[in-house]
């Protein structure tokens, strides 16, 4: 355990010190936001969708190998948090670690043994609402907010090829059809997008922007492609 407290986050807010304090109450309340902080840095639109903008340009990795390495991390996590004591916590600490440790064990299972992540396409979907975040709020000015698209744009082709390492055996071909009306949708909303920066950015902004737009288009509509591929000798069963 550490005592540092999460340096990008400082801002966190934990409870205020119980009259039973245990002696190891800050410690565990430091893993649990060490664990928030890997999880936002991992996945830069949770980030953006909690209001926590400093990686607003990224879209993060979407490997099979990054996944696998989050998991790794939780299960880490996991032994770590229950070797605590429960006798060295606040009666509410306590409670706090029970909670952590649920929620760990959930996670854990969904990814290890469900695994809906193999045979189900979603990165389209981490591409539309890490645009619609930053489209939609008005957290910075507009031209700030499009910059931040544009990069995401960018990052849109290598996202999508990450993906793909993450399908493992037959996918399932519902989950993959709303994936391909997700692909129909999304170059619409890339000319919304770039139709809002001819009034908002200057000439080069402006360019950069069309361009990322362009890219990506181009980006989603190999990806359909291949979502197409994978459905048809897929399956019916998604349970």
């Amino acid at each position: 355990m550490t005592d540092a407290r999460p340096p990008i986050y400082p801002e966190l807010t934990r409870p205020t010190p119980a009259p039973d304090a245990g002696p190891l109450d800050e410690s565990f309340y430091d893993l649990v936001e060490a664990r928030f902080e890997r999880l936002v840095r991992d996945n830069p639109v949770l980030g953006t969708g909690l209001g926590l903008h400093e990686r607003d340009g990224e879209l993060g990795d979407g490997s099979r190998e990054a996944l696998l390495g989050e998991l790794e991390a939780d299960r880490a996590h996991l032994g770590v948090v229950e070797s605590i004591d429960p006798s060295s916590l606040s009666e509410a600490a306590r409670f706090e670690r029970e909670i952590e440790i649920h929620n760990l064990r959930r996670s854990i299972f969904d990814t290890a043994e469900i695994r809906t992540w193999e045979r189900r396409s979603l990165a389209l979907d981490t591409v539309g609402n890490g645009l619609f975040l930053l489209f939609a709020r008005d957290h910075l000015p507009l031209a700030e907010r499009l910059e931040a698209i544009a990069s995401r744009l960018e990052a849109t082709p290598v996202h999508l090829e990450q993906a793909k390492s993450r399908a493992i055996g037959p996918q399932v071909r519902l989950w993959q059809g709303l994936e391909i009306e997700t692909a129909e949708s999304l170059p619409g909303f890339f000319d919304e997008i770039v139709a809002a920066g001819t009034a908002a950015l200057d000439a080069p902004q402006l360019r950069r922007l069309e361009r990322a737009a362009e890219t990506a288009k181009i980006a989603v509509a190999r990806y359909r492609g291949w979502l197409a591929e994978s459905r048809a000798p897929g399956t019916d069963d998604w349970a």
